[in-house]
């Protein structure tokens, strides 16, 4: 687990301390999901996500901070990235990839968890805005057992 910890710290550092050449803002978003939306287990979280600014240098992907509070004291906590495609000028579609640590493995398998999410962000006003998300979360076969599950989020978010 310390192993992973360090290696998710220095992936952080490095993304952060690149040159920033960016055009959008970082952001911060809360919300809440539902897990287990394609299966029985059911478990509600609050969703806080911290989105840096576009690297230019790596094609404008945005390095994220994701911290995931649920019922029965399930958490999970993850550093990745996401990368954004405009569709219009209020509304962009993304997609997201972090890896973390979930603290009960029970319905998952394993501690560490890969999350994948498709990102629709909606602007509601200047540095304002409301995002839906739809994800996946698996330990890719890291354990024996590897159910993943799926989950939606709704949030809003700001911009400065």
């Amino acid at each position: 687990m310390l192993r992973n910890a360090i290696h998710f710290a220095i992936t952080f550092i490095l993304f952060t301390s690149l040159n920033v050449n960016a055009t959008e803002k970082p952001s911060l978003s809360a919300g809440i999901s539902t897990w287990g939306v394609l299966d029985a287990a059911r478990l509600h979280s609050l969703v806080l996500n911290y989105e840096h600014h576009e690297l230019s240098q790596l094609y404008g992907i945005k390095p994220t901070v994701i911290v995931m509070l649920g019922e029965q004291s399930h958490s999970y906590f993850a550093i990745g990235a996401a990368k954004y495609f405009e569709i219009t000028p209020q509304l962009s579609f993304g997609i997201g990839f972090s890896s973390g640590y979930v603290n009960k493995t029970e319905n998952l398998g394993y501690n560490l968890e890969f999350y994948s999410r498709a990102i629709l962000n909606y602007e509601l006003a200047k540095e304002q805005f409301m995002t839906l998300e739809v994800g996946h979360i698996s330990n890719a076969g890291f354990s024996d057992k590897n159910p993943g599950s799926e989950n939606v989020v709704l949030s809003y978010g700001w911009s400065f």
